[in-house]
């Protein structure tokens, strides 16, 4: 089995050892890549590492669980469209942005795979921090 040096783009890890595919033995992210000609990758800075973070989630368990974005972002809207134009300005501010979660959240379950149980948590969540604010916005 040959020897080669890899590093972690994720995680700023690096290994010599067999090659394992591109799977990182540090933190098992598949974004380990080959280091050629004994040069230095660019240690990537925290912004750089969520980004890639991000790319792994929607290109993957995101897009796996909800599917395409636009859809589930129209759902969202148009339940928060129906939402303001019988609410209005009945609401704080702060109310109305724990709603926009909540919406968002719905949004995920009629559009994501069933029995995804965080968003039934997230749901209940935002109720509840959106029925505080409405509670601590009254005189």
């Amino acid at each position: 089995m040959k020897s080669t040096d890899m590093y972690c783009f994720r995680c700023n890890f690096g290994w010599v050892g067999p090659d394992s595919g591109n799977w990182c033995p540090r933190c098992g992210a598949f974004s380990a890549l080959e280091q050629r000609d004994a040069v230095q990758p660019k240690l990537l800075s925290e912004r750089e590492r969520v980004l890639l973070d991000g790319i792994e989630l929607t290109g993957g368990d995101r897009n796996r669980t909800y599917g395409a974005p636009a859809p589930n972002l129209s759902l969202q809207m148009q339940l928060w469209e129906s939402y303001k134009a019988v609410a209005a300005d009945k609401h704080s501010a702060a109310h109305d942005a724990a709603m926009q979660h909540v919406f968002a959240k719905i949004a995920r379950i009629a559009s994501g795979k069933r029995g995804h149980r965080d968003n039934y948590v997230d749901s209940a969540t935002y109720i509840a921090i959106a029925y505080e604010c409405d509670a601590e916005a009254q005189p």
